[in-house]
């Protein structure tokens, strides 16, 4: 057996990248950096080990991943396997989407770090849906190994799928986005950034909103968050409006997947936004409601289990995992 390594586990993503080193006596550091506040990821990785050199390196991306290059969606970054290396001293450096390192940290739960949304049945075996809903929105596929066999990860980019309009007011937003971006992908709405644009939208089309709504709007900062507050204390009807478009299209969303990858093993939500609602998302009855709101189909989702994943360094912990395959 080889002797116990030192690893690095990144986390990268759209608002804050999370580093943890951790050796055979544990913890060596960890960290928590702006991702705007940095050019490179290599910049942010010479600071962060300060000449401490891991055996290994795995770093999980808000992103698409080929091979060993990979691009950062809603940073703007390309990530080069061996640039990063160099920057980390030589170690060895993989490159994974972020839903596949939350899939490789679910292992490492414990009882407690979940919110359950749905009871269900999980089946020994099933494939295991992970749904991301942070700065971005992004979606993957666990299929545990049978008889020995390794797991394996199917890295998925459901975020940037198609929202199709429900109703006059969404197709209103709709046009709004499409009028900018063209396309209008579930992320646009699903999302801390789609939460933010779409306060944006009642704004500018002369919806009433709280002061303090407007006030992030002005600034630029804690837009999302100050949406979900009004719509929580129940002080802005437009707010509490936003939030519910937020929960449904991500209720359908989550279904529309469901139908896809049939998840026998479960789904579970993770990411800061998923983390920060989960219990509006557990006590708002349109949640389940519109998830499993899908005809003939409906007793099959119904039957899912689903829940939310609260442990916030749940992703480095996958990424450490993973580093340790390496």
């Amino acid at each position: 057996m080889s002797a116990p390594r030192t690893l690095l586990g990144i986390d990268l993503g759209g608002t804050k990248v999370h580093l943890r080193l951790q050796g055979p006596g544990g913890i060596l550091l960890d960290r928590r950096m702006p991702t705007a506040d940095y050019p490179s990821l290599e910049e942010m990785i010479q600071e962060a080990l300060e000449g401490q050199i891991p055996g290994a390196v795995a770093v999980g991306v808000a992103g698409p991943v080929r091979g060993r290059t990979a691009h950062v969606t809603n940073v703007g970054w390309t990530l080069e396997a061996d640039a990063l290396s160099d920057a980390a001293g030589g170690a060895e450096v993989v490159l994974a989407n972020d839903m596949a390192i939350v899939a490789h940290g679910l292992a490492a739960l414990v009882p407690g770090e979940t919110t359950l949304l749905q009871e269900g049945h999980r089946a020994p075996g099933g494939p295991i849906l992970i749904v991301g809903v942070g700065t971005g929105m992004g979606t993957g596929l666990l299929v545990p190994g049978l008889d020995g066999a390794a797991d394996r990860y199917l890295a998925g980019e459901g975020g940037h799928a198609t929202w199709a309009p429900l109703g006059p007011e969404d197709r209103e937003l709709h046009a709004w986005l499409a009028a900018q971006h063209g396309h209008v992908s579930l992320e646009r709405v699903v999302s801390g950034t789609g939460l933010a644009t779409a306060a944006a939208w009642a704004a500018e089309t002369g919806r009433p909103l709280e002061i303090a709504v407007r006030e992030a709007l002005a600034s630029g900062e804690g837009v999302a968050a100050a949406v979900v507050r009004a719509a929580e204390a129940d002080s802005c009807a437009t707010s509490a409006s936003l939030l519910e478009r937020f929960v449904t299209t991500l209720a359908s969303a989550i279904g529309n997947a469901a139908l896809t990858t049939l998840p026998t093993g479960g789904i579970f939500l993770a990411g800061g936004v998923a983390q920060k609602l989960s219990g509006h998302l557990a006590s708002n009855p349109h949640f389940l409601a519109t998830m499993q709101d899908k005809g003939r189909m409906r007793p099959l989702i119904a039957d899912l289990h689903i829940a939310v994943v609260q442990a916030e360094d749940v992703a480095v912990r996958g990424a450490l995992a993973l580093a340790a395959r390496t």
